[in-house]
């Protein structure tokens, strides 16, 4: 399981005045419903940093946008037996410049994405039906 998403710079800054006012923490929760965690490290981080901003992350920035890596999910869902070189082509006939890998990272979240939206809705046998049953357009089925 990843971590969730941090809290507003909007909804941490509701947090305060109610921790000025005297409120306790699971006070405040109830009221702006939010985790206890979460009201207690906004509050100890304003009064130690004093602004309700997020740091910086650090990691590796990110080479393609959320817009490219929806291009690639497109091309491959139109044919999916592209390879990432055929995708990169594609994505250069756009004027968009990025490498085989980068394309491959795409398509590894694109998987896991999919695998755990299978796990999700409980469709375990949905991926092994599908490559049983092959589909062969405009021709009669081999024997």
């Amino acid at each position: 399981m990843g971590k969730k998403t941090s809290l507003s710079t909007e909804k941490r800054a509701q947090l305060q005045p109610l921790s000025n006012s005297n409120f306790s923490v699971r006070q405040i929760l109830k009221k702006v419903k939010v985790s206890k965690t979460a009201v207690h490290n906004s509050i100890m981080k304003y009064q130690n940093e004093g602004t309700f901003k997020g740091r910086k992350r650090s990691g590796r920035p990110r080479v393609s946008s959320c817009r490219e890596d929806h291009v690639v999910h497109r091309v491959v869902i139109r044919s999916p037996m592209s390879s990432s070189k055929n995708i990169q082509a594609k994505l250069m006939e756009r004027g968009t410049l990025v490498t085989a890998k980068t394309i491959q990272g795409c398509l590894w979240i694109l998987a896991s994405n999919l695998a755990s939206l299978i796990e999700d809705i409980g469709v375990g046998g949905l991926l092994e039906n599908a490559t049983r049953k092959v589909h062969y357009p405009n021709s009669e089925t081999p024997s």
